[in-house]
């Protein structure tokens, strides 16, 4: 920046004055970036009509973010800021209607992490999808200037990046002029916000331009947006649709297997013997098995579609449906293997085959005089099913709790990491957390119980 002015935080500082931005989820197409004559900028469009507002005097003018741009620091004139500051590479600047320039500094740092501007600078996708809100971090305070006909804000806290990037070489410097207003003002940051969702605005119909004029602007926007939002829902639909066969594929081969192994197995191992009153007993635990597993799936199932409606994420609505589908279908095909008698028999430690029996009883025809065998009606035993949740906690204190506390506490700080750093969104961050940490915990559970059956087997756990 030639005929430097240095810019003191400290002076000019106006509590009158406000800023509020929003810059949600976006799409920017690579083959749209302009990258030649050292300019790197790309358009961009957003389904809001504003994303900036600046009030003074009262007064609250409103602007749309319509490109953006990535070059070497520009404004570096900044005490304590970007004045000397070797770590200060770069300058993102997003371009607004009616002349409104809005700059964010780029700082390397060895402990970020690589987020979407490298991204989008390295050019190795298609497509990005990039919601600034995410990385743009909390501000310290804004320096507000007249650059010719243009406003320039430029906000203090910088945007990190990992030290993978070194240098841009890219130049914003022809976004500005030596010819700016050197009577600068400071906002300071209990002045600056993100727009929150119960902040409303009010839009004006502009004058000045003709009905044909205003279908020439919204037309190719409005058919971008809809490019874009079938595309999102077609990814949407095959991600899902491919998840789904996977699952079920993988549940066709494994959930009868893991059914045997955690339930048909160890009830059989903790009642030996034979007779009709031992199979009773064997058939009265099983059920109490299936009821409780049947409860845990319904209360997942329920918590999901909730989850879903309540912040209107269509991830979750997605699960609970696949979680659904599959609950019915292993169901069906569990019943199914119980009709085979290899299903429902194991082989003790001493290579004594135990066998699972269905009760049965004999009926005579009233008429022919016939006589057939019936199975017994084995009913429910609640009691154990209640039993069964308090083993149940008794298992996870004894064996997981410590564990689950570090799988949930790990994952989390993952997730917030890649969130804060904008390598996942919000909408994103959330639903991939529970996701893995079921996902882990499930596993780690098996793996526990799976000790905990062969310990039945070998005798060491009645």
């Amino acid at each position: 920046m030639s005929e430097q002015t240095t810019f003191d935080l400290t002076e000019n500082i106006k509590l009158d004055k406000e800023i509020i931005y929003d810059y949600p989820l976006t799409t920017i197409f690579t083959n749209e970036i302009k990258n030649d004559g050292g300019i790197f900028q790309v358009p961009v469009t957003y389904s809001i009509d504003n994303n900036f507002y600046y009030t003074t005097d009262g007064t609250t003018s409103e602007f749309n973010f319509t490109k953006m741009h990535i070059g070497k620091a520009y404004h570096t004139n900044i005490e304590n800021v970007s004045k000397d500051n070797p770590n200060m590479i770069g300058e993102l600047v997003l371009q607004h209607s009616s002349n409104c320039y809005v700059c964010f500094f780029i700082e390397k740092s060895t402990t970020a992490q690589r987020n979407i501007l490298e991204a989008v600078l390295s050019k190795d996708s298609a497509n990005y999808e990039i919601e600034l809100n995410n990385i743009i971090p909390k501000q310290d305070s804004c320096i507000q200037l007249k650059d010719g006909r243009n406003t320039i804000f430029i906000f203090t806290t910088p945007i990190y990046v990992s030290s993978n990037l070194t240098k841009i070489d890219s130049d914003v410097s022809n976004l500005f002029s030596t010819n700016y207003n050197k009577n600068y003002i400071v906002i300071p940051a209990k002045n600056i916000s993100k727009r929150q969702d119960d902040d409303i605005y009010i839009d004006c119909t502009p004058t000045g331009a003709s009905e044909e004029e205003l279908n020439t602007y919204n037309v190719p926007i409005n058919s971008k947006m809809m490019s874009e939002k079938q595309q999102t829902d077609l990814s949407t639909m095959s991600i899902n649709f491919a998840f789904f066969t996977i699952l079920s594929v993988v549940g066709y081969f494994l959930i009868p297997t893991f059914y045997k192994k955690t339930v048909i197995e160890m009830i059989l191992y903790l009642n030996p013997g034979k007779g009709d009153e031992i199979n009773k007993e064997r058939l009265k635990a099983i059920k109490a098995a299936d009821m409780f597993i049947l409860i845990l799936l319904v209360m997942s199932i329920t918590t999901l579609y909730t989850a879903g409606a309540g912040s209107n994420n269509p991830t979750y609505t997605s699960i609970a449906l696949v979680l659904s589908l599959i609950t019915i279908l292993s169901a069906s095909l569990i019943n199914i293997k119980k009709l085979n008698t290899d299903f429902i028999r194991t082989i003790d430690k001493s290579g004594r085959i135990i066998q699972l029996e269905f009760p049965t009883r004999e009926v005579t025809d009233s008429i022919t005089g016939k006589k057939t065998q019936e199975p017994i009606e084995i009913p429910t035993d609640l009691s154990k099913v209640f039993a069964l949740f308090g083993n149940a906690l008794t298992f996870i204190k004894d064996n997981l709790l410590a564990a689950i506390a570090a799988i949930v506490i790990a994952v989390g700080f993952t997730v917030m990491g890649l969130t804060m750093s904008g390598i996942i969104s919000d909408n994103l961050g959330y639903p991939l957390g529970v996701g893995i940490s079921m996902l882990t915990i499930t596993i780690l559970a098996l793996s526990k119980l799976n000790e905990h059956i062969e310990k039945i087997r070998n005798g060491e756990v009645i």
